[in-house]
């Protein structure tokens, strides 16, 4: 290492997060009866290690007319979450807010610097 570098400490501890969401819908049906299904997936991964956010949904929904002025309805959802989270507790904080740098002294021993 070079005298007088620095690094920036959260570089080494966040990561780039990123979303992305997938789905797929049917839509079948006829005069009287009219069924939708879906599949929904989302995928979140954190700006910190071990962060993470999986979701897998799931929806049926069938329409029956019985009579002219008469419909009965079924509307169906599962929702499925896998997901390590952390709250927005003190560590985050300090991660979002203190901007931590290491710099080295000219013999090469770290001097922390808040």
């Amino acid at each position: 290492m070079q005298n007088g570098a620095s690094f920036y400490y959260p570089g080494y501890l966040l990561n780039k997060g990123s979303q992305q969401d997938y789905g797929v819908g049917i839509a079948a049906g006829n005069e009287k009866t009219k069924v939708y299904f879906s599949f929904d997936y989302f995928k979140e991964k954190g700006l910190l290690n071990d962060d993470y956010s999986n979701r897998y949904t799931v929806r049926l929904n069938v329409d029956e007319s019985l009579a002219s002025n008469f419909k009965v309805g079924l509307q169906n959802q599962f929702t499925y979450y896998d997901q390590n989270i952390r709250s927005d507790g003190s560590f985050q904080l300090q991660i979002r807010y203190i901007h931590i740098t290491i710099l080295l002294d000219q013999t090469d021993h770290f001097e922390e610097s808040w």
